[in-house]
């Protein structure tokens, strides 16, 4: 179903990824453009059922279903995936030439909360295996797929459930709920605090034109930070650290006291506030340097500004020295 003045949604779609990739413009779930976005990525507007916390919507076109999963973002506290699950979804596809999802995918959307990019406004928190199948399904050309993929039928619901905000406890709640029956066992209390310790910094060093740890699903340019691999190693982290820590319980984790870690991130941040861009690129700092890629006068300008250089930083480097328990 086209939207107002594109031809098809993808079009809108495209139209506002670029117009988004260009500018660094806050957004929430009651603008315009986030409002286009969403209409564009399911290609329709109207949901068949609704009420205050949860939308549902169908999906049977398989133009419109590619357009959904190929954009849709992942939740980024999710489990990594299994290959098994994935090619056991993939295969039924090929197979039967037909897939109706009986369970829905599960969506959820912030409506108190504002970021520079309108992906981030909402994501998948259940249904990510099927989605990955889809995903292939609609990428890989030499599965005898393509353009023939309109011989396939598929149909989805989706559901949209409206919370506050990423780091909210209904937000938890609701990812805990529909994990809970994973067979991998998984330790919601290092996720949870994780999860207060990002928000927490990005609180600390985020300014109105820059966000420290930015929630992306590929790429994040510097001097921001790639939640996605630091929370990785923060979990990780925080596991090898908790193991030394014999009388600890899982509520003592809960109410655990990250400022003292703060304050470790503030005083590195502070050690580097006087370096110039031509230490950052140095070889001699190499070990500690994120620098795969030379930082640039525009990247070290942004960090200036903002006044935080920690994204130049190796992420290893900065979680072993700054994150003590």
């Amino acid at each position: 179903m086209a939207t107002d003045g594109y031809e098809t949604p993808e079009e809108e779609l495209l139209e506002f990824q670029s117009v988004l990739s260009e500018l660094d413009i806050a957004v929430n779930t009651k603008s315009s453009k986030f409002r286009s976005y969403k209409n564009a990525m399911l290609g329709c507007s109207r949901p068949i059922d609704f009420d205050s916390y949860c939308e549902s919507f169908r999906l049977d076109d398989n133009t419109e279903i590619k357009n959904f999963v190929l954009n849709i973002k992942e939740y980024a506290l999710n489990e990594q995936l299994d290959k098994k699950h994935i090619s056991y979804f993939l295969q039924n596809i090929i197979d039967k030439k037909e897939l109706y999802l009986l369970d829905r995918i599960s969506l959820v959307q912030y409506n108190e909360f504002t970021n520079t990019n309108v992906k981030n406004l909402i994501e998948i928190i259940n249904g990510h295996h099927r989605i990955e199948a889809l995903r292939q399904f609609f990428q890989n050309s030499h599965l005898g797929m393509g353009d023939n993929f309109q011989d396939y039928k598929i149909t989805m619901r989706i559901d949209i459930y409206h919370l506050d905000n990423p780091t909210s406890d209904k937000t938890m709640e609701l990812f805990r709920a529909f994990n809970a029956v994973r067979p991998q066992k998984t330790d919601w209390s290092v996720k949870l605090l994780t999860q207060r310790l990002i928000h927490r910094l990005n609180e600390v060093f985020n300014t109105r034109t820059f966000t420290l740890i930015r929630d992306n699903n590929s790429y994040t340019h510097k001097p921001s930070i790639h939640m996605r691999d630091f929370i990785a190693l923060l979990e990780s982290r925080f596991k090898e650290q908790l193991k030394t820590m014999n009388s600890i319980t899982q509520e003592n984790i809960n109410v655990m006291n990250l400022e003292p870690i703060i304050e470790r991130f503030k005083n590195y941040n502070d050690s580097l506030l006087k370096r110039e861009l031509e230490w950052f690129n140095d070889i001699r700092q190499r070990p500690i340097i994120d620098n795969i890629n030379i930082i640039n006068e525009k990247m070290f300008d942004k960090a200036r500004t903002a006044k935080c250089y920690l994204g130049f930083i190796k992420l290893i480097h900065l979680t072993n020295n700054c994150v003590c328990l």
